[in-house]
């Protein structure tokens, strides 16, 4: 059965934050290390793998990339994979498409690039990869100038 209320923040966000809301961190909650190499697993495709090395880097000197979170972070990667793949789908063979009876229907590359975006967002926000979770949180020695990649519509150019 699920807990009502928001989902509580991991005690290393709360500290990024400058814990707001003045209540006492948990001490003994796990700390996991962080990763022995962070190469991106052999699994993932090209498109993931180059995601995973624009990022990777970033959030484990940031303590947001641990040995438990590889895996969501590679779902992350995956996911992005997904969305640009069929964002390229779509540009291709259009967002409606036309069956033989004359009927016209959204193409399946619009049902998984919408899938993939939203798995994508999900993900990244227990990531701290948008806007609105960056918001929230408080790094130390960060990079001020607001200027990156990451924001800079999911790695797509733009203008």
């Amino acid at each position: 059965m699920a807990r009502p209320g928001p989902a509580p923040k991991p005690t290393a966000q709360k500290i990024r934050e400058g814990n707001p809301g003045r209540r006492p961190l948990n001490d003994d909650e796990p700390k996991p290390p962080v990763p022995i190499s962070l190469a991106p697993p052999e699994w993932l495709d090209d498109i993931a793998k180059d995601e995973w090395r624009r990022l990777a880097e970033e959030l484990e000197s940031q303590n947001m990339l641990t040995t438990w979170d590889t895996q969501t972070f590679a779902a992350y990667c995956e996911s992005y994979s997904m969305y640009r793949q069929a964002v390229v789908g779509v540009r291709k063979d259009g967002a409606v498409q036309e069956c033989k009876t004359g009927y016209k229907q959204v193409s399946a590359w619009m049902a998984v690039l919408k899938d993939s975006r939203r798995e994508m967002v999900k993900i990244g926000a227990l990531l701290g990869l948008n806007p609105a979770e960056r918001s929230r949180l408080s790094i130390k020695g960060g990079a001020k100038d607001g200027k990156s990649e990451a924001d800079n519509d999911f790695g797509f150019e733009t203008g």
